[in-house]
C-alpha cells in the first residue's frame, strides 16, 4: 500500500500488508485506533479525499 499526496508518494510512504487487509467497516478519516477504541482525532481540514476500489498502478494515480 503506498500514501499518495496530492499526487506525490514519498520513499517512505509504503506499508507491507502480506496476509490482505479487510476493512469491517465505513471508511473513516481523520482518526486513529486506540488501544480498544476509536480517538486522536485530526485537528485541521481534509480536503479532496479519493478512495479506490483495489490498487491503482502507479501511473493511473491522479
Amino acid at each position: 500500500m503506498k500514501l499518495y499526496v496530492d499526487g506525490q508518494s514519498g520513499a517512505d510512504a509504503t506499508a507491507a500488508l502480506p496476509n490482505g487487509w479487510r476493512a469491517s467497516g465505513p471508511l473513516q478519516i481523520g482518526r486513529a485506533r486506540t488501544g480498544d477504541g476509536w480517538g486522536e482525532h485530526l485537528h485541521g481540514d481534509v480536503d479532496e479525499v479519493r478512495a479506490f476500489s483495489g490498487a491503482l498502478p502507479d501511473g493511473r494515480i491522479p
